[in-house]
């Protein structure tokens, strides 16, 4: 990882409950709590926009099928039929 990639990531890291309130907002359910904890350490490593999409994507599908989303996602990449 470059220096301009590991400020990058800090940076990302340091807004953490900003990035997830957001992506909760965009997907419309609330992270559970192991990838809420799991995240920062995440931004740490250089996840991008693309992965966190796919990770509240794929997250709103398992709690979809769980019965835990009352509602199908509407805007998802995984597990399209």
């Amino acid at each position: 990882m470059t220096k301009e990639q590991r400020a990058k990531a800090l940076d990302r890291w340091e807004q953490v409950d900003r990035i997830i309130a957001d992506y909760e907002g965009q997907h419309e359910f609330k992270l559970p709590q192991p990838w809420r904890d799991a995240i920062p350490s995440l931004l740490l490593q250089g996840l991008g926009e693309p992965e966190l999409h796919l990770i509240f994507d794929t997250i709103a599908q398992v709690e979809f099928a769980a019965g835990r989303l009352a509602e199908r996602p509407t805007d998802y990449t995984a597990f399209k039929d």
